[in-house]
């Protein structure tokens, strides 16, 4: 069990942005194929890497701001309690969320603000200087849709777990610090990575930042610095692949999606780009076989149906809404969220017996998570 210090004002999720749409390569063939990744494929010329810098470095003023801090206390969970509140009171929480501040834990420090990466740099580099373990863990979300049948996205958030942190009392607990207001699904899986899989992911979001921007060869190069640095990060290679797409270069395309399968055979973002680039180049009947792959899985899938409900709802076309919805209920019954969508679309209908009962419903669900959060979770002022 994991009890978690939670930070509020600076919501965020970490983006990691996959084109839509199985052969499996060995992992040790991936450098092989050198024109890939040294930018020749996409540009006809080679892209240097952006500079590598260091994430959690930490600078003379970080240093004794942290000192200064805990200055007086002994014990490391009072130590961390003080850590954050002296944060909290010096204004690093104030500023709204943006997604794409992505900074280094120096960065995050001069700025004050930034995503749930930079605040984790942050925290985990001001920790260690005070001989705190702190490590990065990341929490598996699940994944959206854009129901036109384009994107698959996943968004991950990121934290800190401190081993060895215990709560007063709760010898067998470990301490988490989330700076996030949204709380991430209850279920949704949490692992700790290495410094190395935080920093590639670091240079995956800024890469994927240019690339929402138009500035191709940015993009890669922060992407094939992210490569260099974690060469088996299924989230670089798919990005990557991404950036191929989009640039209507689908062959080069093809080639990174199986990257990305023979590291992670079922990633959806995958296959939905494999078949969309395959059927570019000609090759219907393997492009139609990953088609179905990615149809049974969104069929199987309550939030893909939750992303049509919620897009025919926006066109106001309330009967579409109402099955759609009805097919994430039959998948998952217990998500609120679901009920407070079909209650929408009931009203819209005019069923407002099914809108009553529908938002009963949300209301019990949401009661039930209340009820297991403050189980599983410690809030602490």
């Amino acid at each position: 069990m994991v009890s978690e210090y939670r930070v509020a004002n600076t919501f965020c999720l970490l983006l990691l942005w996959l084109c839509s749409g199985c052969a499996v390569q060995a992992v040790d063939e991936f450098a092989h194929d050198v024109a890939l990744i040294d930018g020749t494929a996409a540009f006809g010329q080679e892209v240097p890497p952006v500079a590598r810098v260091d994430i959690l470095d930490t600078t003379p003023a970080m240093r004794a701001f942290a000192t200064q801090a805990t200055h007086g206390t002994h014990l490391g969970y009072w130590r961390v309690k003080r850590l954050l509140a002296v944060m909290m009171e010096d204004g690093f929480f104030t500023n709204s969320y943006r997604q794409d501040a992505t900074y280094t834990a120096s960065g995050t420090f001069d700025n004050q603000m930034g995503n749930c990466l930079a605040y984790t740099n942050l925290f985990i580099a001001l920790a260690r200087s005070l001989g705190i373990e702190a490590e990065y863990q990341m929490i598996d979300k699940q994944p959206t849709f854009d129901v036109d049948g384009e994107f698959i996205v996943r968004s991950n958030h990121i934290n800190v777990v401190l081993p060895g942190i215990r709560l007063p009392g709760e010898l067998h607990q470990k301490m988490t610090v989330d700076f996030n207001v949204a709380r991430p699904d209850l279920f949704a899986s949490a692992r700790r990575i290495t410094d190395a899989q935080a920093e590639a992911l670091f240079y995956i979001n800024l890469g994927v930042t240019h690339l929402y921007e138009r500035e191709d060869r940015e993009a890669f190069a922060y992407l094939r610095r992210a490569i260099m640095i974690d060469p088996v990060s299924q989230d670089a290679w798919n990005n990557l692949a991404a950036l191929y797409s989009k640039r209507g270069q689908h062959a080069a395309a093809v080639k990174a999606y199986r990257n990305v399968l023979a590291l992670a055979p079922n990633t959806q973002g995958a296959l939905a780009g494999m078949a969309r680039s395959l059927r570019v180049i000609g090759k219907n009947v393997e492009a139609d076989a990953y088609a179905v792959r990615v149809r049974r899985y969104v069929e199987r899938n309550p939030f893909y149906h939750f992303a049509e409900a919620l897009k025919s709802i926006k066109s106001e076309a309330y009967t579409e809404a109402l099955t759609a919805i009805e097919r994430a209920i039959d998948l998952e019954r217990k998500n609120p969220r679901f009920y407070q969508t079909r209650a929408i679309a009931a009203a819209g209908l005019g069923d407002q017996q099914l809108a009553r009962l529908s938002l009963k419903k949300a209301d019990l669900y949401q009661a039930r998570l209340k009820r297991l959060e403050s189980d599983l979770i410690h809030h602490y002022n």
